[in-house]
């Protein structure tokens, strides 16, 4: 599924109002039609979770993502996995990242989203509990980015540098 299509898929389920004035997607327009209530955000997610996954497949598969040493690790970002769980079959490890309800909505304020956007993007995401159930470790954020990074070096150090991937 190349880009072109997946534009015309979305346009289809939300309108041409998702384009900016060069044809291209506005993802800030796109959200807005989107995240307004579960049938929306479905359609969205049937769209853009198979080419994504595609390409993410190709990429750890590919010769671009190989191992150099015994402690090679690849990261993958994937911000909705308890929505989209069969990308869990790509993964050796799957780790989340936690916060408290009152601290992500101050992060993504601080970032200039609307509070109204903000819990209604939440309240279509997965819970805590559903996240926690697909994961092998739950970090939570609930401090800086140093007390983070550090947590991560925690589990880098113990988990693997002591083991061969």
């Amino acid at each position: 599924m190349d880009d072109e299509l997946v534009i015309a898929q979305l346009t289809e389920q939300y309108g041409d109002d998702i384009l900016d004035a060069s044809g291209a997607l506005d993802r800030k327009r796109l959200a807005a039609a989107a995240f307004v209530g579960p049938e929306s955000i479905e359609g969205l997610n049937q769209t853009i979770w198979p080419l994504v996954k595609e390409r993410l497949a190709d990429l750890l598969l590919g010769q671009s993502c190989t191992q150099t040493s015994e402690n090679s690790l690849t990261v993958v970002e994937v911000a909705l996995l308890a929505e989209a769980s069969d990308f869990c079959d790509l993964a050796d490890y799957i780790i989340a990242i936690s916060a408290p309800t009152a601290l992500r909505i101050e992060r993504a304020l601080a970032r200039g989203m609307d509070r109204a956007d903000i819990e209604n993007r939440m309240a279509l995401q997965a819970t805590d509990t559903e996240r926690a159930a697909i994961c092998d470790l739950v970090i939570v954020n609930d401090s800086n980015l140093e007390a983070l990074y550090a947590q991560l070096d925690y589990w880098y150090d113990s988990f693997v540098n002591g083991r061969l991937l």
